[in-house]
């Protein structure tokens, strides 16, 4: 039986169109080699993504400057196709801070991790030990940094 075909579009909360925004489709089904698609918007924020087998599915959207979003009910791909799916990206902001204690060569080996209990995202550190994760929802975030390689 062929896969259904799902479009729609990415907007910002004014309703422009966000161009370059990453749409993912993944099953709901806790099996081994579960589908998920992906497709990435257009310049008017258009999105298709072709062949999706019947399921439920767990809609998520991300672009740069927004913050990621996921779709709060599934998305049920039954026997037609879907139109016209609208996926709407709010604004984003920046955790930073600076990690102290630890030397340039360390510094190289710190992995920034910001977490809200639903979605991870990771940032960068650079040489002075000032750190950014980018592209964050409102809310609580728990930020963690780790020296890879090592027990600190």
């Amino acid at each position: 039986e062929p896969g259904r075909r799902i479009t729609g579009r990415v907007i910002d909360e004014d309703g422009a169109p966000v161009s370059a925004a990453e749409v993912s489709l993944e099953t709901s089904q806790l099996i081994r080699y579960a589908p998920s698609y992906q497709a990435r918007t257009t310049p008017d924020g258009r999105f298709e993504i072709s062949s999706v087998a019947p399921g439920q599915y767990q809609v998520n959207a991300e672009a740069e400057g927004f913050a990621p979003m996921t779709r709060g009910d599934l998305l049920a791909v039954r026997d037609r196709e879907i139109e016209d799916l609208e996926l709407v990206l709010g604004r984003s902001g920046t955790v930073a801070g600076q990690v102290l204690g630890l030397d340039p060569e360390q510094l190289a080996r710190v992995e920034i991790l910001a977490d809200d209990g639903r979605i991870s995202r990771h940032g960068s550190v650079d040489v002075q030990g000032r750190y950014s994760v980018r592209d964050l929802s409102a809310g609580s975030w728990e930020v963690t940094a780790r020296l890879v390689n090592e027990q600190r």
